[in-house]
């Protein structure tokens, strides 16, 4: 099952690293904009990571190598969302530092997450020639 993760987490950080990267102002824009909602923007977002972080725990429970990293963001995706649910103040405080000026972070992140596929992808191509 561990592979399966690594797929679906191949596919969901590469396009949204690449839309990061090729889009970067609609994004910022994007959280801009959630703020402005307050509160309920802030569940808005721990509504979008929360499945993919349950997800990568239930059935990517890996804990040596390389792979260890997956697991780590997946438990980082379910406390930010656990966060973001019970003290939405916290998350509002993050996100509202957000500018439409700072979408070269977007930038930034968007080739992390590209990174990260690549490697969810290697990881898995090495399970499946196990």
């Amino acid at each position: 099952m561990a592979t399966s993760i690594e797929i679906l987490a191949a596919i969901a950080f590469f396009t949204t690293g690449v839309s990061h990267l090729v889009q970067p102002r609609i994004w910022a824009r994007f959280f801009v904009q959630l703020a402005r909602h307050g509160e309920l923007g802030i569940f808005i977002i721990a509504f979008y990571t929360l499945p993919i972080g349950v997800l990568i725990v239930a059935f990517h429970n890996v804990w040596s190598g390389w792979p260890t990293v997956l697991t780590i963001i997946g438990w980082a995706f379910c406390l930010k969302s656990f966060i973001y649910f019970a003290a939405p103040k916290a998350g509002l405080a993050a996100i509202s530092r957000i500018q439409e000026t700072s979408a070269g972070k977007f930038v930034v992140a968007g080739i992390m997450m590209i990174l990260l596929s690549g490697a969810c992808a290697y990881w898995a191509s090495v399970h499946l020639a196990a």
